[in-house]
């Protein structure tokens, strides 16, 4: 079938790029862990001598990677994982942005609902069967009753996401 070689090649090349940009992530920490074919996160804690600030080593890994393979990556720069995802979203594709050390959860609170990773359309459509419509929205309600809604699980997530904490998984 034409179609399956076709897809076949594309998936080749699509893993071959992939190992060529996470050999460039190993240049600039040696803590990467990849998420999926075109995903990871890199811990460039302790990196500033070598890089400079975490803005600059954003800018030097996107140009390094234009550079060597041609594409262009979508960063998002946190002090945790969970901010540094959902930030890398932001302004694709070729995006960066930032979230300064202090300012996740006003970046959190400046999202649409959708923008909450991790939360499927089945739980947004629950949230907004309760009245939340915003991560302001969330942020308003205790955790007892986050969690009295819509379980320990899905509850404690949404509490600590819009504050704009670590959450399990990451």
């Amino acid at each position: 079938c034409p179609n399956g070689i076709y897809l076949r090649g594309r998936m080749e090349r699509y893993h071959e790029k992939s190992k060529e940009v996470m050999k460039i992530f190993y240049d600039f920490s040696p803590d990467v862990k990849q998420m999926s074919v075109d995903e990871a996160f890199i811990d460039i804690t302790g990196t500033e001598m070598l890089f400079g600030t975490p803005e600059e080593v954003a800018k030097k890994l996107k140009a390094t990677i234009l550079e060597k393979t041609g594409l262009t990556v979508s960063v998002g720069v946190a002090h945790n994982k969970y901010i540094a995802k959902i930030a890398s979203g932001i302004n694709k594709p070729n995006g960066l942005c930032i979230v300064p050390e202090g300012q996740e959860e006003n970046f959190m609170l400046s999202l649409p609902l959708s923008k909450l990773w991790g939360a499927g359309t089945k739980t947004q459509e629950k949230l907004k069967s309760y009245g939340f419509y915003t991560t302001k929205d969330i942020h308003k309600a205790p955790l007892a009753n986050l969690t009295s809604l819509f379980g320990n699980c899905t509850g404690s997530y949404s509490y600590y996401a819009v504050r704009g904490h670590e959450v399990e998984g990451f």
